[in-house]
């Protein structure tokens, strides 16, 4: 699977100061930093910012689809179909909203 890596500096310059690092993220999502990783490789759903070390760095809106999936994965959704409205890196809202009312 190709991703797209980008690669920043390591000093907190305004470019970097909005993003987090993984056990941020995992505290704040409540997800495993295991279970991020590989959801990053496992489905593409989360492609983290890299430092020039490779240490993943995420946005906001990463953390807010982590929301979200833990969200539907709690309401009974299996990980797979969870990830389907990020597939390839875009949010389908009508997909998101239909699973949402969908009965379990």
């Amino acid at each position: 699977m190709m991703t797209n890596t980008v690669l920043i500096e390591t000093t907190m310059e305004p470019k970097t100061q909005n993003l987090f690092p993984i056990r941020t993220v995992s505290s704040l999502t409540g997800v495993n930093s295991i279970t991020l990783r590989a959801w990053e490789k496992r489905y593409g759903l989360i492609t983290p910012v890299r430092t020039a070390k490779g240490h993943r760095l995420y946005t906001q809106a990463n953390i807010d689809m982590i929301n979200e999936i833990v969200d539907l994965l709690a309401r009974g959704f299996r990980s797979a179909r969870s990830a389907m409205p990020w597939r390839n890196g875009m949010l389908r809202k009508r997909t998101l909203q239909a699973m949402r009312g969908m009965a379990l």
